[in-house]
């Protein structure tokens, strides 16, 4: 196929915002109607939108509503957030999952675990794999009841790594690993610290990767004719201030995880820009963070190419509005929602101009809440 790119301004005048000429072709991206399948003969890039703008049309200000097909970008059907080329998936069967009070707290106390799901962790005695997969198709069925649905299911990944060492380098999960460890170390209550990690890394590992494969070799029979990936694979390096330990962490991590990489048809790194532009410092340079973590997708891509596996395509996804405002002021409060012209050209014109030289497509998703049609 040839590369998809989701954007949301008008091709023409993408390329002005660009502030990295070594990495950017200033000649406008052309689009082309009809998908993300396409051929050789096609231009590019084509345009998927994936907005679930369809609420915008009871707007007070409807009539300034902006209609993406006029444009030659590829809509799902009345712009729904599940449609006939593009679906997001958010609920995905019922897999192990743990919530916390307090994820502030280090090391996570066990008492501060307040919710376990499904054994909570993968390797539990206690998770249901076969409960998973039918909820799993329940889901598919009520989002995607087309059987020969063609366009590109994206999988709203757990809000654990697949590894156990990713818990760690991630944060923000690593109380999985601690009550990893708190299962092995009450199955087995002598052994040491040591024997107790390195047991818990080993259960997660094989388990974390039979739940993740299970799960997309299950949708793919129920859905054969679509293109399944997982959200925010593979994970992107830290931009500039980001930590040499962070780095290869993460470095790490992608490199242990060839399995997954194989198992889906696109990969889709995250390049959300979260800071609007007085919270940038003067040294952030958007367009190389998003360029690096392109470029690693890409790489990752490659490799399993190299491997002898299928090469995935490289969708990034980004968002057009600023990740940081939750919850959202109120509409009386003046606020610049939408990215600036430097976040546009990071997660726009980076993976255009990549896209020319790469098999690479891309993917441009913002998530759109119904209760605020100000953002219209």
């Amino acid at each position: 196929m040839r590369a998809a790119l989701l954007v949301l301004l008008a091709p023409e005048v993408a390329g002005q915002y660009c502030t990295q000429p070594d990495l950017v072709d200033h000649t406008p991206p052309r689009v082309v109607r009809g998908g993300v399948g396409g051929s050789d003969s096609d231009p590019p890039f084509s345009i998927v939108w994936n907005m679930p703008t369809a609420p915008c049309a009871l707007c007070p200000n409807a009539s300034d509503h902006v209609e993406p097909e006029r444009f030659g970008v590829t809509v799902n059907k009345n712009e729904s957030e599940y449609g006939d080329e593009i679906v997001c998936l958010y609920e995905f069967g019922l897999p192990p999952r743990l919530k916390a009070s307090n994820l502030s707290a280090w090391p996570t106390p066990l008492e501060d675990i307040t919710v376990v799901q499904n054994g909570g962790v993968p390797q539990a005695p206690s998770f249901n794999m076969s409960l998973h997969l039918a909820t799993l198709a329940k889901d598919i069925e009520r989002r995607i009841p087309d059987p020969d649905f063609a366009g590109l299911a994206l999988v709203d990944k757990e809000g654990w790594s697949p590894l156990y060492c990713g818990n760690w380098v991630s944060g923000g999960s690593r109380y999985y690993n601690i009550y990893s460890e708190a299962l092995v170390q009450a199955a087995h209550p002598s052994w040491n610290a040591t024997r107790v990690r390195a047991t818990a890394a080993e259960q997660w590992d094989a388990a974390s990767k039979d739940f993740y494969l299970q799960s997309i070799q299950a949708a793919r029979r129920l859905r054969p004719k679509a293109r399944w990936g997982y959200f925010a694979t593979p994970t992107a390096p830290p931009g500039a201030r980001g930590s040499a330990e962070h780095k290869a962490g993460v470095k790490a991590l992608n490199a242990r995880l060839g399995w997954l990489f194989s198992a889906v048809d696109f990969l889709a790194p995250l390049i959300y820009v979260t800071q609007r532009p007085e919270q940038r410092s003067p040294s952030q340079n958007l367009t190389a963070w998003a360029a690096a973590a392109v470029g690693n997708a890409i790489s990752v891509a490659d490799e399993v190419a190299a491997a002898g596996g299928k090469r995935p395509a490289v969708l990034p996804y980004g968002s057009i509005v600023y990740r940081d405002l939750s919850p959202a002021p109120p509409p009386s409060v003046p606020q610049p929602y939408m990215e600036d012209r430097v976040g546009l050209a990071a997660t726009v014109q980076v993976p255009a101009a990549l896209g020319k030289r790469h098999d690479i497509a891309g993917i441009w998703v913002a998530l759109f809440s119904r209760s605020e049609r100000y953002r219209c």
